[in-house]
C-alpha cells in the first residue's frame, strides 16, 4: 500500500499547544491526533492505516518536529512582519501585570505572553555605524551588547494583544519556549531596575512552577547567532515535505 503524507518544516506554537494537551490520551490516540495536526491527513484517514505503517510515519516525524529545541531570537520575521523582543528593563507596569497574570497558566496563555514579549518593530538601527563599532568592540571583549536600544517596537495595547497573539500562533514553538526561558532567567534582575516601586517580581516558587510545567531548558544559540551575525530568521507560511511509505 502506497501512502503519502506532507508535513511542515517546523512545529508552530499553536501545534505545540495542541500536542501538549494530548498527554492524557493513550499512545495510539495521541499518535493519531499528533499526526493529524502536523500533516495533511484527517484522523479517519490515519486510522485506516496498518499500525506498523502508522508507527513508521510517526517515528520519522517525531524526532524532526515534536522534540522542540528552545532558541531565543530577539528579532524574527513572520509572514512579512518583523517582531522585536521587549526590553525587560523598560517594561511598563501594565505589561508586567498582564504577564504575571498570564503566567499563572503559561501553557494555556503562551501565545498571549508572546504578544507582550514580542511586538512589531517600528524602527531599527542595525545597519548603523554605531552598531557596527560597538558590536565589534564588544565581540572583541567577549561581551554581548544591549541590542534592545537598536530598535523600537509598537506601544503596548491590551486590545491589540489578542490580534498579535493569533498571528504569533504561527511562530516556531522553539522560539516561544526560548523567549519564555529568557524572560524567566532575567526577569527578576531586570524588573528590579524599574522605577515603579509597587511593581512586584515573580517569586522564585512561581518561576520554578512555570519552568516545571513548561519543561523549559537552555535557550540555545539564538541570541549568540543574532549578536554575531545579525541573523534574523524569516518565516512564511510553512513549506511542507513529503513522506511516502
Amino acid at each position: 500500500m502506497e501512502f503519502k503524507i506532507t508535513t511542515p518544516d517546523y512545529l508552530s506554537l499553536g501545534q505545540y499547544k495542541q500536542i501538549e494537551s494530548y498527554e492524557h490520551l493513550s499512545e495510539l490516540d495521541k499518535m493519531v491526533k499528533i499526526l493529524s495536526i502536523i500533516s495533511d491527513k484527517t484522523e479517519d484517514e490515519l486510522r485506516e492505516l496498518p499500525s506498523n505503517s502508522l508507527m513508521e510515519i510517526y517515528s520519522q516525524i517525531l524526532t524532526n518536529l515534536t522534540e522542540v529545541k528552545p532558541l531565543f531570537f530577539p528579532i524574527f520575521e513572520l509572514n512579512g512582519v518583523k517582531y522585536g523582543f521587549k526590553s525587560l528593563a523598560k517594561m511598563t507596569l501594565g505589561e508586567y501585570v498582564d504577564l504575571e497574570m498570564l503566567a499563572k497558566k503559561p501553557l494555556e496563555n503562551i501565545e498571549e505572553m508572546m504578544a507582550i514579549l514580542y511586538r512589531p518593530i517600528t524602527k531599527e538601527k542595525f545597519n548603523s555605524f554605531k552598531w557596527a563599532l560597538e558590536h565589534g568592540i564588544n565581540v572583541a571583549k567577549g561581551q554581548v551588547e544591549d541590542i534592545f536600544k537598536y530598535y523600537d517596537i509598537e506601544k503596548y495595547d491590551t486590545e491589540k494583544r489578542f490580534d498579535n497573539a493569533e498571528a504569533l500562533k504561527e511562530m516556531p514553538a522553539g522560539f516561544a519556549i526560548g523567549a519564555l526561558s529568557f524572560f524567566l532567567q532575567v526577569a527578576s534582575l531586570s524588573l528590579k531596575s524599574t522605577q515603579t516601586s509597587s511593581q512586584k517580581n515573580l517569586s522564585k516558587q512561581e518561576m520554578m512552577k512555570i519552568v516545571k510545567e513548561m519543561g523549559l531548558t537552555d535557550i540555545g544559540d539564538g541570541l549568540r547567532l543574532f549578536t554575531t551575525y545579525r541573523k534574523v530568521p524569516s518565516l512564511t507560511l510553512q513549506e511542507t515535505s513529503l513522506l511516502q511509505i
